[in-house]
């Protein structure tokens, strides 16, 4: 039997980099409500929630619900040191997890340095390398920062970890003291600063990869928004439909090259200290012309991505299109009332036993939720 772990703040774990990581409480929140999603886009298997409430209070390191005999394989969202702690602590067997060697290494290579070393060998090898923009740089001095950022022009630092958004800084054309401390403060924590020429996106998506001790196997793309950088929700539709979206940016044969070249690329870099997702993401962007961000970031966890394409393989019509999302409010009952006023409003449409059109909620939702998973289709 797998076991499936939502860890979200595997992200803010990896920046940490200890295992005695204690997450914010929106993030354990995130976890403790929306960890029934994971068997809509993992069927097979058992989910194990780490959080369990006590009292009005959220605690962690729950206890297994399971014979520990019966798990063969574990499954997090990501793997960080937190989450690995975590399920020691709650009676999973050290043997089917990744040893604190190579969950070191997983941290590695979900370093922005794996980004930077993608987007030149895209460089290199792509035929379609004039759609590129300049590979980004890591920074490792106050000194370098200054040099890239004056008289540059519009220009974006990210954290080499960071998640949700947070960990980015804008630049116009000067280093200004307060730029130049923010900056300073995160090699100091971290050695290092991603820098690249900030441009204008205008879609954003994603290749999901499932990477095996045999091989790296494209699994589909992945369509999101994200506001301010941080995810608002996916596309469900077909890859076939996707691709068309895309294709109104950038030709079929592009996104082939790339899509190959990736897949070599995570094959060479990623595929001999990992086994599990890798979702890479990618963004169209204007500047004279459409053009192609091919590598932005490498996930080396499970995303949204991932899980929404695995939901409407899974559960939707073919003939469908919605979106998934995740919905929020902090206020007592107020997501209840809402997440009841849109089953009401759009009721689940079947169609040859999978959902065609309506609203459906992912995830179980009482007064006191603050996180609900949802899909929301309607036929073409």
């Amino acid at each position: 039997m797998e076991l499936f772990v939502f860890n979200p703040e595997h992200d803010y774990a990896l920046a940490d980099g200890n295992r005695h990581y204690v997450p914010p409480r929106s993030a354990v929140r995130f976890s403790y409500d929306c960890a029934p999603f994971l068997l809509y886009s993992s069927p097979e298997g058992l989910v194990h929630n780490l959080y369990f409430e006590e009292k009005g209070e959220l605690c962690d390191n729950r206890a297994l619900d399971c014979n520990v005999a019966e798990i063969s394989k574990v499954i997090p969202w990501g793997w960080d040191s937190a989450v690995r702690k975590h399920l020691l602590d709650s009676g999973v067997p050290e043997h089917i997890m990744p040893s604190e060697r190579e969950v070191a290494k997983i941290r590695d290579l979900s370093h922005r340095k794996t980004a930077v070393k993608a987007q030149e060998f895209l460089k290199k090898e792509s035929r379609y390398t004039q759609l590129f923009p300049e590979p980004a740089k890591m920074l490792s001095s106050p000194d370098q920062v200054v040099g890239f950022v004056e008289g540059r022009g519009h220009t974006l630092l990210k954290s080499p970890y960071s998640g949700n958004g947070r960990g980015h800084l804008y630049a116009h054309g000067k280093c200004t003291p307060t730029l130049l401390r923010q900056a300073s403060g995160v090699i100091a924590r971290q050695g290092s600063i991603l820098a690249e020429n900030h441009l204008r996106v205008v879609q954003d998506f994603a290749m999901e990869f499932n990477v095996s001790s045999e091989s790296v196997d494209f699994v589909g793309f992945s369509l999101f928004r994200t506001r301010g950088y941080a995810y608002e929700c996916n596309t469900l539709a077909s890859d076939a439909h996707i691709i068309d979206i895309l294709r109104k940016y950038v030709g079929i044969e592009v996104l082939d090259d790339v899509r190959e070249l990736v897949a070599g690329f995570i094959r060479a870099e990623i595929a001999p200290f990992y086994q599990g997702n890798v979702g890479v993401d990618m963004f169209v962007y204007e500047d004279g012309g459409y053009r192609l961000q091919p590598f932005s970031e490498a996930n080396v966890r499970r995303t949204m991505g991932a899980a929404a394409h695995s939901i409407f393989k899974n559960h939707c019509n073919a003939s469908s299109q919605g979106t998934f999302k995740i919905l929020r409010s902090s206020k007592r009952g107020e997501l209840k009332a809402l997440v009841d006023k849109e089953k009401s409003l759009k009721p689940l449409v079947m169609n040859g036993g999978k959902w065609s059109s309506g609203f459906v909620l992912l995830n179980p939702v009482e007064v006191t939720t603050m996180y609900a998973a949802c899909v929301e289709l309607s036929q073409l």
